[in-house]
């Protein structure tokens, strides 16, 4: 009985105690529920309100000039004539510099006569001439016979002249530059930095020696007879040029790649040897001159005698059609000589491709240049554009035409420069890893300000909607691609949630309403 009393009486108390806590857990449940039924819901608002919608895609990148060009000569030769300098405004045609260039003149020159004889000829056979005119044409003819005469003596006595200026040039001038320089085995004393460009000048030189000999033989051969084609010894004294040429250019690489630096030389050494390098082409160039100048003058001349007896012989015998046909077809020949000849001389100049500015002038009057080496630099003045490189996420929303809002790092974000987008690139540019596209800008009027190289920030205007409805972009809410948007009560405690037809996402936090709600209905863009 005692222990079953024990148990009871535990009983009653452990009951006792559950009721008090179910009774407090109660009490605390309807508190909560009572203070947070009470509790008020706390939101950030904004309001619907009309305006203007703008999306713009903001870029960075770099001006550039309209154009640019890296301009050299078509062939090589040493230079004559620069006209501009570094800075320098240039309009389309100028000519920039020219080459030593007095053998193409006289080729042109001695074309330019022929081409007038032969024209002259075929007005005289389409005119007739009168028995009394026969004695002039005689006399015309006689009179050419002594101009040729005279203009073969000249070519004669300029083959013996340029023989001598060129040896000159070589043995007494270019001959410092070597050891047993007219041996079979010279020695240049000149670093070349390699054994290849050093065997190739020796072997050169050895050659050069050959042509040398071989004209002297010439000249040993030829005389004043009739019968002697001055021509033949001409075209063979071009081929002896055009090897002591090749030689000369192969030096001069040499001489311009010297310096104190890699060679021990002292300055003074260098200049040296550089003015009596130059000393040598001014002799070498006046030889190749004074045979073309001569040469030209025998080709008019010879041209002048051929028209002179053929004028005289067809005059007497009359103008037949077939004779005037071919006439006319070698009037047609010298004028494709004189344009031939207008085209070998303009390789010889280098011309600005567009109005601009001169930015490199890197040859110096006197110094020999090879055909297609870049000697010059020009970009077009005024007209600039900027290329940037849009990722692939916002190219949709560019378009040919956009208008754009330009700052330049070089004058602060309160100078506006608007500028236009004139070209996208079809392809995509990969720039570490990421597809881009190439959007080209030009600017919409000339500033003096503006130049090559300036960092350019970019807002290129893609879309507006003007007077819209519009409400902060925070506040539309996306449901599964259904837009709502949560409409404040008269209360200001509470909200309702409506559905909304969204338009244009504005880069700078506002949406364009269609449809849904009202001009200054306010709206939740946030809640705590």
């Amino acid at each position: 009985m005692h222990i079953n009393s024990i148990k009871n009486r535990i009983f009653r108390s452990y009951k006792k105690k559950t009721v008090i806590i179910s009774t407090i857990m109660i009490v605390i449940t309807i508190l909560m529920v009572f203070l947070t039924g009470n509790k008020k819901a706390t939101f950030e608002t904004g309001r619907v309100i009309v305006g203007n919608i703008i999306e713009k895609v903001s870029v960075t990148g770099k001006v550039t000039a309209f154009q640019k060009a890296d301009l050299g000569f078509e062939k090589g030769g040493t230079i004559l004539k620069i006209n501009f300098k570094v800075g320098d405004q240039m309009n389309v045609g100028d000519t920039i510099a020219i080459l030593e260039n007095s053998d193409s003149y006289a080729s042109l020159n001695g074309a330019k006569a022929n081409l007038l004889a032969e024209q002259a000829r075929f007005s005289e056979l389409l005119k007739g001439l009168r028995p009394e005119e026969l004695s002039i044409e005689d006399s015309k003819l006689k009179s050419a016979q002594i101009i040729y005469d005279d203009s073969k003596t000249a070519v004669i006595t300029s083959l013996y002249d340029s023989y001598i200026k060129t040896e000159n040039s070589i043995l007494n001038y270019v001959g410092v530059f070597f050891t047993n320089s007219q041996s079979v085995n010279p020695n240049i004393i000149l670093p070349t930095y390699s054994y290849n460009k050093e065997n190739e000048i020796e072997n050169l030189r050895v050659i050069v020696t050959e042509k040398l000999n071989a004209w002297k033989n010439d000249l040993d051969l030829l005389t004043l007879s009739t019968s002697t084609d001055i021509v033949v010894y001409v075209e063979k004294v071009h081929v002896y040029l055009e090897s002591i040429k090749d030689f000369m250019s192969k030096l001069s690489y040499i001489l311009l790649n010297i310096d104190t630096g890699n060679s021990g030389l002292s300055q003074a050494t260098i200049n040296s040897y550089n003015v009596t390098f130059n000393s040598a082409m001014s002799i070498f160039n006046t030889a190749i001159s004074s045979i073309a100048t001569a040469e030209s003058n025998y080709r008019s001349a010879l041209s002048s005698l051929n028209l002179a007896i053929n004028q005289f012989n067809f005059k007497k015998s009359g103008s037949s059609e077939e004779v005037l046909q071919i006439q006319q077809a070698k009037v047609s020949q010298a004028q494709a000589n004189v344009d031939l000849y207008y085209s070998e001389l303009k390789k010889k100049s280098v011309v600005a491709p567009f109005k601009g500015i001169l930015i490199k002038v890197s040859p110096e009057i006197g110094e020999f240049v090879q055909a297609g080496q870049t000697s010059f630099s020009m970009i077009s003045d005024k007209a600039f554009k900027i290329e940037v490189n849009v990722p692939e996420a916002d190219i949709a929303k560019v378009a040919i035409a956009n208008k754009s809002n330009v700052t330049l790092d070089s004058y602060g974000q309160y100078i506006p420069f608007p500028a236009t987008v004139k070209y996208i690139d079809p392809a995509e540019t990969i720039i570490e890893g990421v597809s881009t596209y190439k959007v080209t800008l030009e600017f919409d009027s000339p500033d003096m300000r503006i130049r090559s190289g300036m960092t350019a920030n970019i807002d290129i205007l893609t879309h507006e909607v003007i007077g819209a409805l519009a409400v902060p972009s925070r506040a539309v809410i996306d449901n599964f691609g259904k837009k709502t948007i949560r409409i404040v009560n008269s209360n200001s405690k509470t909200f309702e949630t409506v559905p909304v037809e969204i338009g244009l996402k504005g880069s700078e936090g506002t949406t364009e309403i269609i449809s849904g709600v009202k001009e200054g209905q306010e709206v939740v863009t946030y809640l705590k």
